[in-house]
This record gives C-alpha cells, sequence and structure tokens, in this order.
C-alpha cells in the first residue's frame, strides 16, 4: 500500500476538530484531564521549551494546565540534535514545565495498532487512539481518520516501475565514476524494486560524512525531483534546526557552492539546487544532469567535511 496520508493531514484534521466541544471533551477524557477544561490556546509546531525540536500541537487549557501532542500515524520517531528520540525529548519538555510550576502533560496519538507497536509510547504521560474519536467525527474528516488507520495496519508495499528501477541501477553505478568517496544507501526495497513515486537517493552517512561533537548527526539525500519547491536539490540535513532556516546566517562556503538554508521537514537543509531527473527516462539522455547533481553532492560533501568549526557555528547560533 502506497503512503497517501500524511501526518500534516491529520494534524490538520485534529486541529479543525478542537474548535467543537464535543471532540474537545472527548479528547480531553481520554488524556486524562479532568471534566469541564477547555482549550484557551493551540499551537502547531511550537518549539520545545528545552532542546530542539518542535511539538505537533500545544494546547493551553483552562485551569492552566498544558497538553504536548504528538501526532503519528506509521512514521518513525525523529532525532533530537542530542541524538534523542521524540519521546525523550517530550519527557524533557513536561519535567522542565513542571519546574516552572506549569502542569504539564504529554500526549501520544496515533492508531492503535502503533501504540501497541511502539515501544516508547509509555515515555508519554497519556495515549490517545485515533479509533476512540470517529465517534465525534463526521464526514470527510471520519473517512480521511479511517483511510489513516487502514495505511498504519497495511505493510507498505512498493508499486513496481521498471523504467524507475533502470535508472536508479544506472544512477547508482553513474555515482561510483563521478563521485566515488560519496557512498550511497542501497535500494530499501528487495528485489531492486522502485516504486513510480521514488525521488531520492540517501547517502550512507557514517561512510560519507564527519561527524563532530556538538554537531547533531546529519542525513544526506539527492533529490531527483521535488514537486514542492521550485528545483531538485542535493541536501545536508540537521534535524531539528527547520524552524530557524530563514533566520540564520548561511555559512560562508556553503554560499561559495551557491547554497543556501531551507527547511526540510522539521530539519535544516543545507541546500545545493541541481537540475531535476526524470526518472521515467534512460539516464544516458541526461547525463549531463546527472553528473551535475553528482558533483554538486560531492562538492557539498567536501564542505561538510572541511567546515567543522563553520558548522559547529551553525549548530551553536541556532
Amino acid at each position: 500500500m502506497a503512503r497517501t496520508i500524511y501526518e500534516r493531514d491529520t494534524d490538520a484534521l485534529f486541529i479543525a476538530a478542537f474548535d467543537r466541544p464535543e471532540f474537545t471533551a472527548r479528547f480531553l477524557k481520554l488524556a486524562g484531564i479532568a471534566p469541564g477544561r477547555t482549550i484557551r490556546k493551540l499551537e502547531t509546531q511550537a518549539p520545545h521549551p528545552v532542546g530542539t525540536g518542535s511539538i505537533d500541537i500545544a494546547l493551553d487549557l483552562s485551569g492552566g494546565e498544558r497538553l504536548l501532542i504528538e501526532n503519528k500515524i506509521d512514521a518513525n520517531y525523529s532525532v533530537t540534535r542530542a541524538g534523542d528520540a521524540q519521546p525523550e525529548r517530550y519527557a524533557a519538555s513536561v519535567a522542565a514545565l513542571k519546574a516552572k510550576g506549569i502542569a504539564t502533560r504529554s500526549v501520544l496519538l496515533a492508531p492503535e495498532c502503533y501504540l501497541k507497536a511502539s515501544r516508547h509510547a509509555r515515555s508519554f504521560n497519556a495515549t490517545v487512539r485515533y479509533e476512540d474519536l470517529r465517534s465525534v467525527l463526521s464526514g470527510a474528516a471520519r473517512e480521511l481518520l479511517d483511510a489513516a488507520i487502514l495505511q498504519a495496519q497495511t505493510p507498505y508495499e512498493p508499486d513496481p516501475n521498471a523504467a524507475s528501477a533502470r535508472f536508479f541501477e544506472d544512477f547508482y553505478a553513474r555515482a561510483r565514476k563521478i563521485a566515488p568517496r560519496l557512498k550511497l544507501k542501497g535500494n530499501p526495497n528487495g528485489g531492486g524494486v522502485r516504486p513510480t513515486g521514488s525521488h531520492t537517493i540517501y547517502v550512507d552517512v557514517p561512510s560519507s560524512l564527519s561527524s563532530w561533537r556538538d554537531v547533531p548527526k546529519p542525513r544526506m539525500s539527492i533529490q531527483a525531483w521535488d514537486s514542492g519547491v521550485h528545483s531538485a536539490s542535493v541536501k545536508i540535513m540537521i534535524g531539528g534546526l527547520g524552524h530557524r532556516a530563514t533566520e540564520l546566517p548561511v555559512p560562508a562556503g556553503l554560499m561559495r557552492l551557491d547554497g543556501y538554508l531551507r527547511p526540510a521537514g522539521k530539519s535544516l537543509g543545507c541546500t545545493v539546487d541541481t537540475p531535476r531527473l526524470d526518472t521515467q527516462r534512460s539516464l544516458a539522455e541526461q547525463l549531463t544532469a546527472v553528473d551535475a547533481a553528482l558533483r554538486a553532492a560531492a562538492e557539498l560533501q567536501d564542505w561538510w567535511n572541511g567546515s567543522k568549526e563553520e558548522i559547529r557555528a551553525l549548530v551553536a547560533g541556532a
């Protein structure tokens, strides 16, 4: 089953539903909140009070309580700057707010199968099942919730695309020639399968990028196509800093590559634009563009590996 519903979709569903007293009362009861409380303020992607990263939905309640809600469908937990998973981040934020005298609870909101499978679920003060909210939703909202529940229950099985498989196989071979020091992760799907919507090549970070104290372990990717932005790109991503992308100064070494900073999900993307690549055409037909992308990736790799102090300053400034 292809992934067609994302957490941002159900975030929007729940945010809209909190305008309805019946939904709010049901949710607060499931989260262990005493009856009669109402929402005074709702924030989305609010920064954690300690560390980095953001809270999916934060609720300030009458009576002075605060709820920190992490919404999940089927994705893994992201990582904090210190290398900790999201549950540790929420626990630290709850402790920090309680130390200030603010009654606070963390809530993991997810389908039942996710909650049963997650070894970190008990790290949250409360868990709320999608299934227990169906009765206070209707129409398109309930349909979306049901689809998210089904997606969480259904193993991901990519729909094979022969053209995509050939493109990526040839891309890996070309990378070994043009950027031999850049080690790419293998195909995440068995049997060489690549679905039509596969547009990203991930870099094996431990084999390709240096790591330093006080700098979170990065991720790196080569994007063949990105419909959400103006260009394809290569990116080195630093977790939890995406909300500072427009505020931080672009490192001088990155600027020399015509690079810039932009959000990449919740991460800070150290980005260099590259030509778009069509995975449904042969690699030979677009060799110039492919080589440009690989050279940009190699240059970005060299910048990272040779710029420890510049990158540590970037992270410290965040």
